[in-house]
């Protein structure tokens, strides 16, 4: 969205600017009426008026106007997914189909109202898969990751991401790098996935 608006910075008091104009005006009105019959009613007329237009010019350039545009772009709140890719998403989910990791992916891309498509609508999503280590991945991505590797630093991934975002949102299944008495100016959101009765993991 795009503002302009005229502002003045007098440099004198206003009653002093208007006040020279208003004399300005009254002596080119008598200097009117002083050489019309000298050089006739058109040629004194012509006079005047080119000594009113300075006079204008000068009471203007007083007034010190000045246009001031501003232009303003409306930014989305940043929000970090961390879809955890290490080795344990690979095994069974809640109900017994498909992997941990599958769950997840079924969160984010499936459903009458699938996450990722909700959250992309009010804010500027940033996807990320944790694994070994963390990196940035396009939604189209998504579908194929594979668990593999160790657990993600999920303490290192944090500290990567704060100041570039609002909020992460965290899919796993728990079994990640984490000191509980580690604290971040980013707030967490942790969505588990897998069935919690067959497993305990402490981080969720």
């Amino acid at each position: 969205m795009s503002l302009r608006q005229i502002t003045v910075t007098p440099v004198f008091p206003l009653w002093l600017i208007f006040l020279l104009f208003f004399v300005g005006l009254a002596a080119v009105i008598v200097q009117y009426w002083l050489i019309r019959r000298r050089l006739g009613p058109s040629r004194a007329l012509a006079i005047s008026f080119l000594r009113l237009t300075a006079i204008s010019l000068l009471i203007s350039f007083a007034l010190s106007p000045s246009l001031v545009s501003k232009k303003e772009h409306k930014i989305s709140p940043s929000i970090a997914i961390l879809l955890d890719t290490s080795q344990s998403m690979g095994l069974s989910g809640a109900g017994g189909n498909g992997s941990r990791l599958d769950e997840a992916k079924a969160i984010l891309l499936n459903g009458s109202t699938p996450l990722l498509k909700s959250l992309a609508g009010r804010f500027d999503v940033r996807l990320y898969g944790l694994g070994e280590s963390l990196r940035s991945v396009e939604a189209g991505e998504l579908s194929g990751l594979k668990a593999e590797g160790r657990e993600g630093d999920l303490e290192g991934a944090v500290e990567k991401l704060v100041g570039k975002n609002a909020l992460a949102v965290l899919l796993s299944d728990g079994n990640l790098k984490w000191k509980e008495n580690h604290s971040t100016d980013l707030p967490l959101l942790v969505v588990p996935v897998g069935n919690n009765k067959g497993y305990k993991d402490l981080l969720i």
